[in-house]
C-alpha cells in the first residue's frame, strides 16, 4: 500500500487547496516553526478519524477550519483527502486506488467518504483497520511521544507491545466472551429460580386441563366430522353453483344467436308473404284478361257482324249509328292509348290496373257501338261505321299483340311466386324448428333460476347449520383434506339438488359413514358439548403456555450449562492465544530492539523483558484487556514489561539517568523496532530527530532508508542531514497567516 498524495483545504493554516505528492521512501517537510508544518501532520492525524481534538492542538471542531487572516476572510469548511495505491492484501473495498477523506463544518459535523460515498464514522474506522492504515495508535510520532515511550509502565508498555504484536482482536473476542460468561451465570440462576416456582403452578393446572380432557375429545371430534361434514356440502354447493353458473351462461349464449336467427326468418317469412299475396292479384289480372279476351271475341264478333250488316245496309242506303264521329274517336283512341304502354317492366298490381281500365274501356265503346249495329236505328251513319270498324279493327290487333305478350310474362311472374312460396315454407319450418328450441331454453332458463333459488336456500342452511355448530368456520372448511380420517364417505352427494342422490340411501361401506351418519354424529357431538357445558379455554391455554415456558427454561437451562462450559472454553483458549501472540512478538520485538540498539549505540545490550508489578484492582475492573473482573483478587499480579538497557562503557541504574540524546535514541531503536515487526504501510516522524548530533543522525537516517523498504515514511524535521537523505522535499512557509508549499524536490530512490 503506498499514500500518493495528500490534499488540504481549508485546514488550520493552509486556506488554499494544497496538495502534496508523496514517493514511495521517505519525504520530508521543512520550514521554520510557525510555518504550519506539523499542521500537516495534524491533517493526516485528522483525516485518519482521530476523535480527541486535544491531541489534534484544538478544543472544538471550528478550531480546525482556517480562522482568517488580513488579507483572507475565514472558511466555512475544512477538508482532507488521502490518495493511496492499495495491495491486494488488505484491499478491503477492491479498488486499486482509494480516497479517504473527511470533512468538518463551523458546526462542527464531521463527514466521513470513501471514494466520495458517505459513511458511518464507523465503517470509516473499520476500512482503515482491515488495511492497516490506521490499526495502531504509534503510527504517528509527535514531538515528546518517543521520550514518552520510555516512561510507560511495565502494565502500559504490556499494552504497547499487545499492540504490536495485533492481539487486540484476541483481547477484543475475550472481553465480549467474559461478558457473555458473566451475563450466561446469571441468566443460568434467574431461570433456575423461575423453574421453581412454576413446578406447582404446573401441577394444579395440570389437575385442571385433565377435567377438560373430555371435553376437548368431544370438541375435537366435533371439529373434525364438521370440517369433514360441512367441507362436504361447501363443495357440493361450489359445485352445483359452478354448474348452474355454467349452465346460465351457456343457455345465454344461445338464446341470443337462436333470438337474432328468428327474427330474421321471421322477417324473411312476413317479405315472402308479402309476395305471395300478389299472387292473388295476379289471378285477378289473369281473370281480366279472360274477360279481355272475351271481349275482344265478342268484339270481333261484332265487328264482323257490323261489317255484314254495313254492306246490307249499304246497299239499303240506311244509317246506322246515331252517335257523333268525335266522341266515337275519343273513346277509341282512348282504348287505343290505354293498351300502347310496355307491360315488361310492370308490377303486377299496376299491370292488373291497365288491364281492368282497357277491359272497361273495350265495354263501353261495345255499349256506344251496340245501338249502332241496331237493325232498328235510322239514319246515314254508314260512312263514319267504316271509318269506326277500320278503328276497331286496329284496337283487336293491338288488344290482341298486347294479350300474347302479357301470357308469358304472368307465367313467368306466376313461376316466380311459387319458387317464393316453397323457400317460404321451407323457412316456416325451420322457423318453427328454432321457436321450438327457443321455448326449450327459455324453459330451461326458468328451470335454472329456480335451481339457483334452491341453491340460495340450501346457500343460507349451511350458513345457519355451520353457525350452530360454532366449532369451524368458513376458511377452515375450504379446501380441507384429512390425510386420515374414519369419517370417509361413501358418497359426496349431500345437496339436494335434482341430480344427486338421498343422503339417507347413500350405503356406506364397512368402517365409512354416509353423509346422514355423518350428519347425525356432528348434531349428537353437539348435543353432548352441551350437556357438558361450556369449555373455559384459558385452563388449556394457560396450562399450554406454563408447560411451554417450563419445557423452555429447562431446556434453556441445560443450553446455558452448555454455553457456560463453551465460553470458559473459549476464554481460556483466548488466553491462550493472547499470551502465546504476544510471548512471540515480545521476544521477537526485544531481538530486533536489541539489535538496533546495538547498531545506533555501537555496542551495549538492550531487552524486553516481563516483570510483575502489583495490580491495581480498580483499574483493571474498568479496562477490556482483562477476561473476568470478577476473577482477579487483590493478591494476583499482572505481569507488565520493562526495559533493560546497557550502554558501552556506561552503567545505567534506570532509564531516568540517560541523557536527551541517549533516551532518544533508545526511543528510535524502539520504535523502529516495532516499525520493523509490523510493517505499517505510512509513519509519520514529527521532529524526532531534533535531539541528534550530525553522527547520531547519520545513524538514523541509515536506518529509515532500510525500513523505507517496506515502510513508507513522512518526516518533519529541521535537521538538515535527514532532508539530504529524503526521496521528497517539501517546504513550508508562513505569510499573511497563510502556510504555503514552497517547493518541491524529488530524487531518485
Amino acid at each position: 500500500m503506498h499514500l500518493k498524495k495528500l490534499e488540504l483545504s481549508g485546514f488550520k493554516s493552509f486556506a488554499k487547496k494544497t496538495s502534496l505528492d508523496f514517493p514511495h521512501g521517505i519525504t520530508v517537510i521543512a520550514g521554520p516553526n510557525g510555518s504550519g508544518k506539523s499542521n500537516v501532520v495534524d491533517a493526516i492525524r485528522w483525516a485518519l478519524a482521530e476523535q480527541g481534538l486535544k491531541n489534534l492542538r484544538g478544543k472544538k471542531g471550528e478550531d480546525l477550519i482556517f480562522y482568517g487572516s488580513q488579507l483572507r476572510g475565514s472558511l466555512a469548511r475544512a477538508s482532507v483527502a488521502m490518495h493511496f495505491d492499495m495491495d491486494r492484501e488488505n484491499n478491503p473495498l477492491g479498488f486499486s486506488e482509494t480516497v479517504i477523506a473527511r470533512e468538518v463544518d463551523k458546526s462542527g459535523e464531521n463527514t466521513y467518504l470513501l471514494n466520495g460515498r458517505r459513511v458511518r464514522l464507523t465503517d470509516f474506522e473499520g476500512f482503515l483497520a482491515q488495511s492497516r492504515v490506521g490499526d495502531s495508535s504509534f503510527r504517528i510520532i509527535s514531538q515528546g511521544m518517543s521520550d514518552k515511550l520510555l516512561n510507560l509502565s511495565p502494565k502500559e508498555f504490556r499494552a504497547f507491545v499487545e499492540e504490536a504484536a495485533g492481539v487486540k482482536e484476541y483481547q477484543d473476542k475475550k472481553y465480549q466472551a467474559s461478558l457473555r460468561l458473566k451475563n450466561t451465570r446469571e441468566n443460568l440462576d434467574k431461570v433456575g429460580v423461575i423453574l421453581v416456582e412454576l413446578k406447582p403452578q404446573l401441577k394444579i393446572l395440570k389437575k385442571e386441563k385433565d377435567k377438560l380432557e373430555k371435553k376437548e375429545t368431544y370438541l375435537g371430534e366435533l371439529k373434525e366430522c364438521a370440517q369433514e361434514f360441512f367441507g362436504l356440502k361447501h363443495r357440493e354447493i361450489l359445485n352445483w353453483g359452478n354448474k348452474l353458473a355454467e349452465k346460465r351462461k351457456n343457455i345465454k349464449l344461445a338464446l341470443k344467436p337462436l333470438s337474432e336467427e328468428i327474427k330474421n326468418l321471421r322477417e324473411s317469412i312476413f317479405s315472402l308473404d308479402k309476395k305471395t299475396s300478389l299472387n292473388s292479384e295476379l289471378a285477378v289480372l289473369a281473370s281480366e284478361m279472360r274477360k279481355l279476351e272475351k271481349d275482344e271475341n265478342e268484339l270481333t264478333r261484332k265487328i264482323i257482324s257490323a261489317e255484314g250488316r254495313i254492306n246490307l245496309e249499304e246497299e239499303k242506303g240506311k244509317q246506322l249509328l246515331p252517335v257523333s264521329v268525335e266522341y266515337l274517336k275519343g273513346k277509341i283512341g282512348e282504348l287505343v292509348n290505354k293498351l300502347s304502354v310496355d307491360f315488361k317492366g310492370m308490377d303486377v298490381e299496376t299491370l292488373r290496373q291497365v288491364m281492368a281500365s282497357a277491359a272497361v274501356a273495350l265495354r263501353d265503346l261495345l255499349k256506344i257501338m251496340e245501338p249502332g249495329l241496331n237493325p232498328a236505328a235510322g239514319g246515314d251513319t254508314i260512312p263514319l261505321l267504316k271509318q269506326g270498324l277500320e278503328k276497331l279493327l286496329t284496337v283487336r290487333e293491338e288488344i290482341g299483340l298486347k294479350l300474347r305478350e302479357m301470357n308469358p310474362l304472368i307465367a313467368q311472374k306466376e313461376k316466380i311466386l311459387m319458387d317464393e312460396r316453397h323457400v317460404s315454407l321451407a323457412k316456416e319450418k325451420v322457423y318453427r324448428a328454432r321457436e321450438s328450441e327457443l321455448y326449450n331454453l327459455e324453459n330451461s332458463l326458468r328451470q335454472t333460476e329456480l335451481d339457483e333459488e334452491k341453491l340460495k336456500l340450501h346457500q343460507a342452511k349451511f350458513q345457519q347449520d355451520m353457525a350452530a355448530v360454532g366449532v369451524v368456520t368458513l376458511a377452515e372448511i375450504i379446501g380441507y383434506r384429512p390425510e386420515s380420517t374414519k369419517m370417509v364417505l361413501a358418497s359426496s352427494k349431500v345437496l339436494g339438488d335434482p341430480s344427486a342422490v338421498s343422503t339417507s340411501s347413500t350405503q356406506a361401506s364397512s368402517g365409512q359413514f354416509t353423509a346422514g351418519e355423518l350428519e347425525e354424529r356432528v348434531w349428537k357431538l353437539k348435543r353432548r358439548l352441551e350437556e357438558v357445558g361450556s369449555i373455559d379455554g384459558k385452563v388449556i391455554r394457560e396450562y399450554e403456555g406454563v408447560n411451554e415456558r417450563f419445557n423452555f427454561l429447562t431446556k434453556e437451562s441445560d443450553d446455558l450449562t452448555q454455553t457456560l462450559t463453551s465460553l470458559e472454553d473459549l476464554v481460556k483458549g483466548l488466553e491462550r492465544e493472547v499470551s502465546k501472540c504476544y510471548k512471540t512478538t515480545l521476544a521477537e520485538m526485544s531481538h530486533v530492539f536489541g539489535g538496533y540498539f546495538r547498531l545506533i549505540f555501537g555496542g551495549g545490550k538492550a531487552t524486553l523483558a516481563e516483570a510483575a508489578t502489583k495490580s491495581q484492582i480498580s483499574n483493571l475492573k474498568s479496562q477490556k484487556l482483562e477476561s473476568d473482573p470478577e476473577n482477579v483478587s487483590d493478591d494476583q499480579e499482572i505481569s507488565g514489561v520493562e526495559i533493560k538497557l546497557e550502554l558501552p562503557n556506561k552503567k545505567v541504574k534506570s532509564l531516568s539517568t540517560l541523557s536527551g540524546g541517549e533516551r532518544t535514541l533508545s526511543s528510535i531503536a524502539l520504535l523502529f523496532a516495532l516499525a520493523s515487526i509490523r510493517k505499517p504501510p505510512v509513519m509519520v516522524l514529527d521532529e524526532i530527530d531534533a535531539a541528534l548530533d550530525e553522527p547520531n543522525t547519520q545513524k538514523f537516517v541509515r536506518l529509515l532508508k532500510e525500513l523505507s523498504q517496506n515502510t513508507q515514511f513522512i518526516v518533519v524535521t529541521h535537521n538538515r542531514e535527514t532532508m539530504r537523505h529524503a526521496d521528497a522535499l517539501y517546504g513550508v512557509s508562513m505569510k499573511d497567516g497563510i502556510s504555503h508549499l514552497l517547493s518541491l524536490k524529488l530524487q531518485s530512490v
